[in-house]
């Protein structure tokens, strides 16, 4: 007999403990960044889905996944899905037009480039 099916089934007891540990924290982590309770439960499940298909990926040890690599991977989904949103952002009153361009900050800019002109050798002046 080999020893594969034994670890296999030592990964999977081991994940649904882990499971059960983090599954508060991992869902109370969404909970408190998520807009409503059922955006919190699916970025929750595909939080899991991911550890469970890294373990499962892996044919030697299992990868060592705790409460804060879940959590890592829970902020990586949730910036996947507010990346993944299209709503726009609201706002109050459109900014008023910019009106040309300022007669003092046109002066400025004027006595500006003839200081730094002066500064200039003849031949780099030209």
């Amino acid at each position: 007999m080999s020893a594969q099916p034994d670890r296999h089934r030592d990964t999977q007891r081991t994940l649904l403990a882990l499971y059960d540990e983090a599954l508060p924290t991992v869902y109370g982590y969404f909970a408190r960044r998520c807009a409503d309770r059922g955006t919190a439960e699916d970025l929750t499940s595909e939080t899991f889905l991911a550890a469970f298909q890294t373990a499962g990926a892996r044919r030697d040890d299992p990868p060592p996944i705790g409460v804060p690599w879940l959590l890592g991977v829970a902020r990586h989904k949730l910036a996947d899905h507010y990346r993944g949103r299209q709503d726009p952002v609201p706002v109050a009153e459109p900014p008023e037009p910019l009106d040309g361009a300022d007669d003092w900050d046109t002066e400025l800019d004027r006595l500006m480039a003839e200081n730094v002109l002066a500064k200039l050798s003849e031949p780099h002046r030209a």
